[in-house]
């Protein structure tokens, strides 16, 4: 495996997660992780947001959301991450878990455990969604080991020119793997009117009225008489898949993290 995490030629086939996938294995990491007893989470921005905000409120501890990438503008642009946003001194003299959403080499892990060791955190840990085989060995807590092309739930469509597209970046992966970037690999996610602001498509404009006729699509405002109401819709739910339900699962921890954890504040 190449220590590119951006080398996706060697990805041996496809991995979609769902937003049930994706809180299901959350679920998991925070049955071990709560074992640690953190005080601090540190989630490492952008994609390790997703999942470090879930377990923050999951563990009903404090999140300090920190950045370093390789990226400006969504691309890539340097071979090591750069820091963006540093951790804040409230690490000192706390337990903190450090969390990002995958683990390909181990760098970015390792340079923000070092910072916070450095500032005098009383004791660190890391939890990852996903790790590749080559970064499995560094984060304490890991959701799944794959080397497969994880499709994350949250970054698969962008907006450009007025429209939602498939990214680029998962379109090329996808290519390298054989596989044809189509719909079907996409979240099942329609647009929704939206209540209020100018990106609603039956936003009114101004000197307009909206029509009385009809009833528009539930949650959108309609004029009836003299007033304005909400048309509240009536939802109703169902299981959207079986077998994905928000389930724990099962996660795959190191050897080191299997033993008696640390307790205390």
């Amino acid at each position: 495996m190449s220590g590119n995490p951006y080398d996706y030629e060697n990805r041996t086939g496809i991995h979609p997660v769902s937003w049930e996938g994706f809180h299901s294995l959350c679920k998991g990491l925070v049955i071990a992780i709560s074992r640690f007893r953190p005080g601090i989470v540190l989630p490492i921005g952008r994609a390790g947001y997703y999942p470090g905000t879930l377990i923050a409120h999951m563990l009903q501890v404090e999140l300090y959301p920190v950045r370093l990438s390789r990226r400006v503008k969504d691309i890539v642009t340097y071979q090591s991450p750069q820091w963006l946003v540093k951790p804040p001194m409230a690490v000192q003299n706390r337990r903190v878990l450090i969390v990002d959403e995958i683990c390909s080499t181990g760098e970015t892990i390792t340079m923000v455990k070092q910072k916070v060791e450095a500032m005098g955190a009383r004791a660190v840990k890391s939890a990852v969604l996903y790790a590749h085989a080559e970064g499995a060995p560094v984060p304490d807590y890991v959701g799944l080991i794959t080397d497969a092309l994880i499709l994350n739930p949250w970054d698969r469509e962008v907006f450009r020119e007025g429209t939602f597209q498939f990214h680029p970046e998962y379109v090329e992966a996808l290519a390298q793997q054989g596989v044809e970037a189509d719909g079907s690999l996409l979240i099942d996610a329609p647009v929704m009117e939206i209540a209020k602001g100018q990106g609603s498509r039956l936003a009114p404009q101004p000197g307009s009225a909206w029509s009385s006729s009809a009833r528009t699509t539930p949650g959108l405002f309609v004029k009836d008489a003299a007033r304005v109401e909400m048309e509240t819709p009536t939802v109703r739910y169902e299981s959207v898949a079986e077998n994905a339900d928000s389930k724990s699962v099962s996660i795959a921890m190191n050897s080191h993290a299997r033993g008696s954890e640390e307790t205390g504040g």
